[in-house]
């Protein structure tokens, strides 16, 4: 039964958060960025309460990781550091192509552990696997100059029904680079916060500001200038992230 919880969760995020990401824009608004923060934010206390993860942060966002993103102009410049992870959304047209296999209503083929089935629903928590890390704070987004396409090979579009996924966009989600499930605690919801600080489920950093640029060495603002505030005070807040490795 934890294999179809995990299929609603993983639908539940395509639908109010992944179609924000694939669709990110430098306009984006604050009213959608809001709607992109409490899509996160509601998928994580879905994970948190559903499979006892005790110690899964809130996501604020951050402008520094976004103009750290913003060097990464195509995706030859994305990079890893030790102070974030790389997350590049797949575009829209992927995700409509996951919402066809319909893997809401596929209770049978996954009871009777129907290969297909189950081989695509692996697929599609990969697709968002680093936005589910839960000791993560802070997220920041950027679109690239110039997209770029992974083509798949005859037998995995056999497979999948999808010839290639275009990436527009680039987050990057800090401050943990390492993704071992050795970092989830076993737990209720919350319970386990390294702040000591939690709210409905999710842990609440102890730190308002990471500096992110001093920490990397790139960016072009001051390091004493941030736009990381806590979720009361802006819309520009991303609570959340967690990982299904440990599930």
């Amino acid at each position: 039964m934890k294999l179809l919880l995990g299929i609603g969760l993983l639908l539940f995020l395509n639908a109010q958060t992944v179609f924000c990401v694939a669709n990110w824009t430098k306009r984006a608004t604050a009213e959608e960025l809001g709607e992109f923060i409490e899509a996160l934010n509601a998928f994580r206390r879905k994970i948190a309460y559903s499979y006892d993860v005790a110690n899964m942060n809130e996501l604020m966002y951050d402008s520094n990781l976004q103009i750290a993103a913003g060097k990464m102009r195509t995706c030859n410049d994305v990079r890893g550091s030790s102070n974030f992870v790389p997350y590049l959304p797949p575009n829209a047209e992927a995700w409509d192509k996951v919402e066809n296999w319909n893997l809401k209503n596929a209770q049978e083929e996954i009871r009777n552990q129907d290969p297909v089935t189950l081989v695509r629903f692996g697929f599609s928590v990969l697709l968002v696997q680093p936005l589910m890390h839960p000791l993560q704070t802070r997220i920041g987004c950027a679109e690239f100059k110039e997209g770029c396409i992974s083509e798949f090979d005859d037998q995995a579009k056999q497979r999948y029904q999808i010839d290639q996924i275009k990436y527009d966009t680039i987050c990057l989600l800090g401050p943990v680079s390492a993704m071992g499930a050795e970092v989830v605690q076993k737990g209720a919801a919350g319970s386990q916060c390294e702040s000591g600080k939690s709210k409905d489920g999710l842990c609440q950093s102890s730190q308002e500001y990471i500096d992110f640029e001093s920490q990397i060495g790139i960016g072009e603002q001051s390091a004493a200038v941030s736009s990381a505030f806590p979720i009361d005070y802006a819309l520009s807040i991303i609570l959340a992230v967690l990982f299904f490795h440990i599930l």
